[in-house]
């Protein structure tokens, strides 16, 4: 199977965090954003990823090393197509034409899922869905009682079902796609409207092509910290039985409340840390309660009271009770 991962342009709602640490790249827990996203797609996949292709910016080409680096764990081959911006979705996932072929799974990295289920081979095509609460807020489907797609509305105004699409898409074939693509060109063309990833299923419907639902147990977007910080708790309470600290970590005076991550030469001092926290490496805590809290590398951290925050890598803070972004290479001494 095929993995064709999508990368918009740099988000900003995260900056200024990812001005110097890409989203794919930020690192929860042991693994990157995106490392977590392939042993997940792995695990449900059924099948050897021979290649895993990126669609990004060619802003970002200086990250694809890094990338690669990641994915080469993942798959046999990883391959880049850069995009344009001022072309649009549809002509740039065409650009990924050579890796439209046979088995294929396109999974923008817009948030964190978790499945219970093995992607059947035998289904032509299908989507990846989450029960959601508020419906009205998402892109949702009706299922027919076969589990087929029978009808695809973008944020209903009425309620036609509480199943929301996440993002990935598997086709049997992607050929497939590509045929869908060039329609939606051609019609773009033509009335001048914006097409997304939602679109190829509501064209597929109209093209009587079969689309199944594959129900997601998790589902978590990182869109701004709100969104990051509660992925980041999704995943670290899916991970808490595996959590376990460091030798090299040195802890004092303190409690910590699970699910935390302590990464190597952590030193926490007369604090309080949890829950949901992740702490990276080298990284000194003193004095300080720390809750809901991402805490990248290299940082020393005093006197502090931390709730919803992202502390990036070679920070330096003392100061007081704040919910904050904090980007690499910052002094704050308040």
């Amino acid at each position: 199977m095929r993995l064709l991962v999508t990368l918009g342009e740099s988000e900003k709602d995260l900056d200024p965090i990812t001005l110097t640490n890409p989203k794919p790249l930020l690192q929860i827990g042991e693994n990157s954003i995106l490392e977590i996203m392939l042993i997940e797609v792995v695990k449900l996949s059924g099948y050897e990823l021979k290649e895993i292709a990126f669609i990004i910016s060619e802003k970002e080409r200086h990250i694809c090393g890094k990338l690669e680096k990641v994915a080469s764990r993942y798959g046999n081959r990883v391959v880049f197509y850069f995009f344009d911006r001022n072309q649009g979705l549809l002509k740039n996932l065409k650009a990924a034409k050579s890796s439209l072929t046979g088995r294929l799974l396109v999974m923008p990295l817009t948030g964190w899922f978790k499945g219970e289920f093995i992607i059947d081979g035998s289904k032509n095509n299908s989507v990846w869905v989450h029960k959601v609460e508020e419906p009205s807020k998402h892109d949702v489907i009706k299922l027919d009682v076969n589990n087929n797609i029978q009808k695809v509305v973008k944020k209903p105004k009425e309620y036609i079902s509480d199943l929301a699409v996440c993002g990935p898409l598997y086709f049997k074939k992607g050929e497939y796609l590509q045929e869908l693509l060039q329609y939606l060109e051609d019609k773009k063309f033509n009335d001048k409207e914006e097409t997304d990833l939602f679109d190829l299923i509501k064209e597929g419907k109209k093209k009587r092509q079969k689309f199944e639902a594959e129900i997601v147990t998790y589902w978590q977007p990182f869109n701004g910290k709100e969104g990051l910080i509660k992925a980041m708790e999704c995943y670290l309470k899916d991970k808490r039985h595996s959590q376990k600290i460091p030798e090299s970590a040195k802890i004092t005076g303190s409690i910590i409340n699970s699910p935390v991550h302590i990464g190597e030469n952590v030193s926490i001092e007369n604090s309080v840390i949890g829950p949901n926290v992740s702490i990276g490496k080298n990284v000194i805590i003193q004095s300080s309660i720390i809750r809901n809290t991402l805490i990248l590398n290299n940082t020393i951290i005093g006197q502090a009271n931390f709730l919803n925050s992202i502390i990036a890598n070679d920070v330096e803070y003392k100061g007081r009770n704040r919910g904050l972004i904090i980007s690499d290479r910052d002094s704050i001494k308040e």
